[in-house]
Protein backbone atom coordinates (compact mmCIF):
# COMPACT_ATOMS: atom_id res chain seq x y z
CA UNK A 1 0.00 0.00 0.00
CA UNK A 2 1.50 3.37 -0.94
CA UNK A 3 1.51 6.16 1.60
CA UNK A 4 -1.11 8.79 0.69
CA UNK A 5 0.65 11.82 -0.74
CA UNK A 6 -1.98 14.11 0.83
CA UNK A 7 -0.16 13.75 4.13
CA UNK A 8 1.96 16.87 4.48
CA UNK A 9 4.56 17.97 6.98
CA UNK A 10 1.90 19.89 8.89
CA UNK A 11 -0.09 16.67 9.33
CA UNK A 12 3.01 14.89 10.63
CA UNK A 13 3.50 17.70 13.17
CA UNK A 14 -0.18 17.43 14.16
CA UNK A 15 0.30 13.69 14.75
CA UNK A 16 3.39 14.33 16.87
CA UNK A 17 1.46 16.88 18.92
CA UNK A 18 -1.35 14.36 19.40
CA UNK A 19 1.19 11.86 20.72
CA UNK A 20 2.59 14.49 23.07
CA UNK A 21 -0.93 15.22 24.30
CA UNK A 22 -1.87 11.73 25.36
CA UNK A 23 -2.50 9.66 22.22
CA UNK A 24 -0.91 6.31 23.00
CA UNK A 25 1.31 4.30 20.67
CA UNK A 26 0.10 0.69 20.60
CA UNK A 27 2.89 -1.64 21.75
CA UNK A 28 2.84 -3.48 18.41
CA UNK A 29 3.54 -0.17 16.65
CA UNK A 30 6.77 0.71 18.46
CA UNK A 31 9.72 1.15 16.14
CA UNK A 32 12.45 -1.44 15.95
CA UNK A 33 15.13 0.12 13.79
CA UNK A 34 14.46 3.81 13.25
CA UNK A 35 13.00 6.82 15.03
CA UNK A 36 11.64 10.19 14.19
CA UNK A 37 13.02 12.58 16.81
CA UNK A 38 10.92 15.64 17.60
CA UNK A 39 11.52 17.98 20.53
CA UNK A 40 14.00 15.49 21.94
CA UNK A 41 11.53 12.57 22.00
CA UNK A 42 11.63 9.46 19.81
CA UNK A 43 8.61 8.31 17.81
CA UNK A 44 7.97 5.33 15.52
CA UNK A 45 8.03 6.73 11.96
CA UNK A 46 5.47 4.36 10.47
CA UNK A 47 2.97 4.93 13.27
CA UNK A 48 3.39 8.70 13.03
CA UNK A 49 2.55 8.51 9.32
CA UNK A 50 -0.46 6.31 10.07
CA UNK A 51 -1.68 8.75 12.72
CA UNK A 52 -1.05 11.77 10.46
CA UNK A 53 -3.48 10.29 7.96
CA UNK A 54 -6.21 10.98 10.50
CA UNK A 55 -5.86 14.67 9.70
CA UNK A 56 -6.46 14.22 5.96
CA UNK A 57 -8.95 11.34 6.00
CA UNK A 58 -12.56 12.47 5.56
CA UNK A 59 -13.62 10.02 8.27
CA UNK A 60 -10.68 10.77 10.60
CA UNK A 61 -9.41 7.22 10.46
CA UNK A 62 -5.86 6.10 11.09
CA UNK A 63 -4.08 4.60 8.09
CA UNK A 64 -3.95 0.79 8.28
CA UNK A 65 -0.58 -0.83 9.01
CA UNK A 66 1.77 -0.99 6.04
CA UNK A 67 5.07 -2.64 5.21
CA UNK A 68 8.11 -0.65 4.23
CA UNK A 69 10.41 1.04 6.68
CA UNK A 70 12.45 2.45 3.79
CA UNK A 71 9.29 3.79 2.14
CA UNK A 72 8.36 5.50 5.42
CA UNK A 73 11.84 7.01 5.83
CA UNK A 74 11.83 8.31 2.24
CA UNK A 75 8.33 9.71 2.68
CA UNK A 76 9.32 11.60 5.82
CA UNK A 77 12.55 12.90 4.30
CA UNK A 78 10.56 14.18 1.29
CA UNK A 79 8.72 16.33 3.81
CA UNK A 80 11.93 17.58 5.45
CA UNK A 81 11.49 15.36 8.50
CA UNK A 82 14.69 13.54 9.42
CA UNK A 83 14.79 9.93 10.55
CA UNK A 84 17.46 8.43 12.80
CA UNK A 85 18.65 4.92 13.52
CA UNK A 86 18.54 3.65 17.10
CA UNK A 87 22.13 4.85 17.62
CA UNK A 88 20.92 8.39 16.94
CA UNK A 89 22.62 8.72 13.54
CA UNK A 90 20.81 10.53 10.76
CA UNK A 91 19.65 8.13 8.04
CA UNK A 92 20.21 9.41 4.53
CA UNK A 93 19.31 6.39 2.42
Amino acid sequence: MPIPQEILKEHIIMALNALDNGHKIPPACESRGYDLIYRGKRYPPKYVIRLAYRFVSPSGEILPPFEGARMARNFLRSRDIPVFNKAGELVTE
